[in-house]
């Protein structure tokens, strides 16, 4: 089914301050065949211990950005518009 494609660079963010996902959510992407870009935070079972910054983001230079915000509707158009992500162009942000 994902034959062909590259793999994507991806970091996951659950709510509205930048938290990378949690293990479960980093099996998925890479089940997807992409790559989370901030797996080596995958194991902290903590939101606080798993919260990044966008220099963090920029650095780490994503191809896509998934946002699943629990309890709030997702809109790409307001992470995008946060100070900072003009310096990071992923190619997509999905819910």
């Amino acid at each position: 089914m994902l034959a062909g494609l590259y793999r994507t660079r991806t970091p996951p963010s659950e709510i509205a301050e930048l938290i990378s996902g949690i293990g479960w959510v980093s099996q998925l992407i890479a089940i997807a065949g992409g790559t989370d870009i901030f797996g080596d935070r995958a194991s902290q079972g903590a939101a606080k211990d798993r919260v990044v910054t966008i220099d963090e983001v920029i650095a780490r230079e994503p191809d896509l950005i998934i946002g699943s915000w629990c309890g709030k509707k997702f809109r790409p158009e307001r992470v995008m518009a946060r100070p900072g992500f003009d310096r990071t162009r992923p190619r997509s942000i999905e819910t």
